[in-house]
């Protein structure tokens, strides 16, 4: 009756009454949402398990330098697939000499990888002999074997470092000496502790190698504070060491010349010839990979894919960021 009485009509009264009802209902609203974003446990909640987030797709932005790379890679004669796992550990696969994108979708993948002959991913550095797809890897100070179906065969106690010869037989380091595995089981000493001391001095001690050919392979050797490269055919000592640095690691071994991870004034990956000469470096680099056929090696840098044919010196790049790398 107020309503009606003050505005002398009752058709007024009642619209009157809904833009209030309609004010107090927007009000309502209004302050919901506030709370809701006020609120972090009011707010609608979506996982990763209930809405999986879609697999992205290759970036078809153009790659810096990807002209060079061509070029060179044409003129080197190697080609594959080179796998890049980025910064979030997610896998991405380049084709090269064209230097494009495949098309799959991006895929996580353990932050340190390798890649088999088939393009399998196995997490951290496993050692995969070439012809039959067999797997060596050391877990704190055991060796293990696999076969290519990752069931495993045997394991080696106290070793570590394990390498395959071009010939397909397995070696590894047990307490500073070189072990070759015969028929599987049967094991041989090739290069003793004393064999590394008499040849580097007293206090010498192998840590890893890598090999040429059945005979001559590289190895890290430490002395002192330093690691040194040396090259070794059967106990002999090829030349006396000219490198040295307080890592040598990783060692990779192609006909003609090995690459590691060093650390001489900063991260790099160091090149050394058949004779353990230094023939090339690319400062920050942290992880690498022969090409099949291994005459160019891809290096991962801080923000750069170096690719470099280390017995011509000739390099290429791309800007590219990646966490490790391998080529197949």
């Amino acid at each position: 009756n107020r309503i009606c009485s003050a505005y002398g009509d009752g058709r007024m009264g009642r619209r009157v009454t809904w833009i209030v009802v309609a004010g107090v209902a927007a009000l309502a609203v209004a302050a919901t949402v506030e709370a809701l974003q006020g609120d972090p446990e009011a707010r609608p909640r979506t996982t990763t398990r209930e809405r999986p987030a879609p697999a992205s797709a290759p970036s078809r932005v153009p790659i810096s330098g990807q002209e060079e790379v061509r070029g060179f890679l044409e003129m080197t004669g190697v080609s594959g697939v080179l796998y890049l796992g980025d910064p979030n550990c997610r896998l991405r696969t380049l084709v090269l000499p064209a230097v494009e994108w495949r098309s799959e979708p991006d895929r996580p993948v353990p932050c340190r990888f390798t890649v088999d002959q088939a393009g399998a991913v196995h997490p951290d550095r496993v050692q995969i002999e070439p012809q039959n797809g067999l797997r060596a890897v050391c877990r704190r100070t055991q060796v293990s074997l696999f076969d290519r179906g990752g069931m495993p065969l045997i394991a080696f106690p106290d070793a570590c470092a394990p390498a395959w010869r071009p010939n397909g037989t397995l070696t590894f380091v047990r307490k500073g000496e070189l072990v070759l595995v015969l028929d599987g089981r049967t094991q041989r000493v090739l290069l003793s502790e004393s064999d590394v001391v008499h040849a580097l001095g007293t206090g010498s001690r192998l840590l890893e190698v890598a090999w040429f050919d059945n005979e001559e392979f590289a190895a890290s050797v430490r002395r002192g504070s330093q690691v040194s490269l040396a090259v070794f055919r059967g106990t002999e000592l090829v030349l006396p060491p000219s490198f040295s640095s307080p890592r040598i690691d990783e060692l990779q071994a192609t006909r003609g010349a090995v690459a590691a991870r060093t650390a001489t004034r900063g991260p790099a990956i160091t090149f050394f010839s058949r004779a353990g000469r230094q023939i090339a470096t690319v400062e920050g680099g942290h992880s690498f990979s022969w090409s099949p056929g291994g005459t160019v090696a891809a290096v991962a840098a801080s923000s750069l894919i170096v690719f470099v044919d280390p017995l011509r010196s000739e390099r290429a790049a791309l800007a590219l960021v990646a966490t490790d790398l391998e080529w197949r």
